[in-house]
């Protein structure tokens, strides 16, 4: 009887164990990732990997995906039934999915890479800095012809040009990839505000231009906060005022909406495109500008109105998880919020982990990190997703940041040395 019974127990593990080596790759379960950690890394850092129905014996017939791109077997450090372990590869982007698909399979595993949709794979991709160089500017000097006076706004455009608003130049200035001027828009010497179209780059008066945006056809918007407008490169023989009077008459603050030109504004420091919206700080609001029909007519409306409690100074629209965005603002008092278009308020910080100086500029790299621009402590950081706060660099000064995703490039003006940084991140 013991003999017959030992003999069905080798028997039933043997088949058991048959069965394991002879399945088909095809008919394997759909891996399913079920957590990353640490969910924070850099490149170089090990994470571990938790997936549901994963099979070491089936190795070769995984592909490990990490942020949309096929992990190199090298970088795999172990590798057993349901985990493995591997090597944080460079140059990812912040937020980061890890996934295992199967090869040569007939069964689509799609949608079956995370238990809990954007959260169980995924961990979060810290940016270093590689390098620091100074990309255009005569160091400690304001008065030559490459000088920048107090440079502040930075933006990109389509074709890779950076823009600078020279503040105390009364000028905005458009330099190459490699930081030589292309062209210069405003009088050096001359700060000023005119209604009129001017038809030329050295006919446009600016006074105090303090911020950029762009939009996908290179049209230029500029906060001009001196001349109390809102201006429009739309080529170089069209520079005109899109909002805003250049004789102020009492300030507008009303939540109706209002024509551009016929509205009142104050000293618009930080502007925002977002498809047909224009985002600006005016005097310690918040105002958006919709434009129809690409550009006229356009409408404006006080989204947010000055309080004592918040005046922002600077605005960005950072999108992650959603397509429409979230805008975030700071205080240079060391408050930073999100922003509803309805007007409502969240504060991210301070909060009892995370603290700002004097923030005076934001921008977004498209992935869901902010990177902030801290005069008081002269850094810029990054504030991730997952509200970890990190430090970049250190800059004296900073006052406008640029980020070009594809270069994995920062552009940082320099206020105190008065350059535009170039900073390559990864």
């Amino acid at each position: 009887m013991k003999t017959h019974f030992l003999f069905t127990r080798i028997f039933l593990f043997s088949f058991a164990y048959g069965c394991k080596w002879n399945i088909e790759p095809t008919y394997l379960p759909c891996p399913v990732v079920t957590d990353v950690t640490p969910r924070s890394a850099k490149s170089g850092d090990t994470l571990r990997v938790s997936v549901k129905d994963m099979y070491a014996d089936f190795k070769d017939t995984y592909q490990i995906m990490v942020g949309g791109k096929p992990l190199l077997k090298d970088a795999i450090i172990e590798f057993s039934d349901n985990s493995f372990v591997f090597k944080v590869p460079p140059g990812l982007n912040p937020a980061v999915q890890v996934s295992v698909e199967k090869l040569d399979s007939l069964e689509r595993c799609e949608g079956n890479t995370s238990l809990v949709p954007n959260q169980a794979g995924r961990f979060f991709y810290y940016y270093k800095s590689v390098s620091k160089t100074i990309f255009a500017g005569t160091p400690d000097s304001t008065d030559c012809a490459t000088c920048f006076y107090n440079p502040a706004g930075l933006s990109i455009d389509p074709t890779g040009n950076i823009w600078v608003a020279d503040r105390f130049h009364n000028s905005v200035v458009q330099l190459d990839a490699q930081g030589n001027r292309k062209n210069t828009f405003g009088r050096r010497d001359t700060s000023g505000c005119s209604d009129v179209v001017a038809t030329s780059p050295g006919a446009v008066l600016l006074s105090n231009p303090t911020d950029l945006a762009i939009d996908k056809k290179g049209r230029v918007y500029i906060a001009d906060r001196g001349g109390s407008t809102i201006r429009c490169i739309c080529d170089s023989n069209n520079i005109k005022v899109l909002a805003g009077k250049c004789k102020n008459a009492e300030i507008d603050t009303s939540p109706a909406d209002k024509d551009c030109l016929s509205t009142t504004l104050s000293s618009p420091s930080s502007i925002e495109r977002d498809n047909d919206t224009l985002w600006i700080t005016d005097g310690g609001s918040i105002k958006k500008l919709t434009l129809t029909m690409g550009m006229d007519p356009c409408s404006i409306r006080t989204i947010l109105p000055k309080t004592v409690e918040f005046i922002p100074v600077s605005l960005v629209i950072s999108r992650h998880r959603t397509e429409s965005g979230i805008i975030f603002a700071v205080d240079s008092r060391g408050i930073l919020k999100s922003i509803t278009e309805q007007g409502g308020q969240y504060i991210i910080i301070p909060s009892p982990d995370r603290a700002l100086g004097a923030p005076v500029a934001l921008e977004s790299d498209g992935n869901g990190v902010l990177f902030i621009a801290d005069q008081a402590l002269n850094k810029i950081s990054a504030l991730y997703p997952n509200g970890i706060m990190q430090d970049i660099a250190n800059v004296d000064k900073p006052s406008g940041i640029a980020f070009d995703k594809t270069q994995k490039t920062l552009y940082i003006s320099g206020s105190k040395k008065q350059v535009i940084w170039k900073i390559i991140v990864e």
